[in-house]
């Protein structure tokens, strides 16, 4: 009796090695976050010494954060905003929570900024009353949005949170 081909295991088996291919590429091997997917180690030139003043910060359009919590580093491209001179990381809860729990467990992150890497500590930004003043700038940037009187709370099936950190020298 002779024995059917199935092609489609054979397709299938290409498919996965293909993506299980990709995926170790991105985490490992790509020098930072590839669009939405997180990376590993970021690449860049690192800049010494401290930085005093982020109001270079403003004319970049994206950050990739990387944090060494775990045992492999884990990097993800972030919302930011500079206010005062001072860089805050910005990590909403539908996509920066992964990050966030790396933050908890250790602070020290890099952060890649137009390809040059900056050594910081996360602090954890507290404070409510000063939060709608730091947001109002990034929000009218990114969002086009505009507050104006009280800040209304829109009811959803989602509880959607956003943390805050302050950037600091080591």
């Amino acid at each position: 009796r002779r024995m059917r081909r199935r092609p489609w295991r054979l397709a299938l088996a290409v498919g996965i090695s293909i993506l299980l291919a990709g995926a170790v590429y991105v985490r490992l091997l790509a020098g930072g976050p590839v669009r939405f997917v997180p990376g590993g180690w970021l690449r860049g030139e690192v800049v010494p010494g401290p930085v005093q003043d982020w109001s270079f910060a403003r004319e970049v359009h994206s950050v990739d954060v990387e944090s060494r919590a775990r045992f492999l580093p884990y990097s993800k491209g972030s919302w930011f905003m500079v206010h005062d001179d001072t860089f805050f990381l910005l990590l909403p809860s539908l996509f920066g929570d992964g990050l966030k729990l790396r933050l908890d467990e250790d602070p020290r992150v890099r952060l890649r900024l137009a390809g040059r890497i900056y050594e910081q500590i996360a602090v954890p930004h507290t404070g409510d009353g000063e939060l709608a003043v730091l947001l109002s700038p990034f929000l009218r940037r990114q969002m086009a949005v505009e507050l104006e009187g009280p800040v209304r709370r829109v009811s959803s099936g989602l509880r959607p949170e956003l943390w805050v950190y302050r950037m600091e020298n080591p």
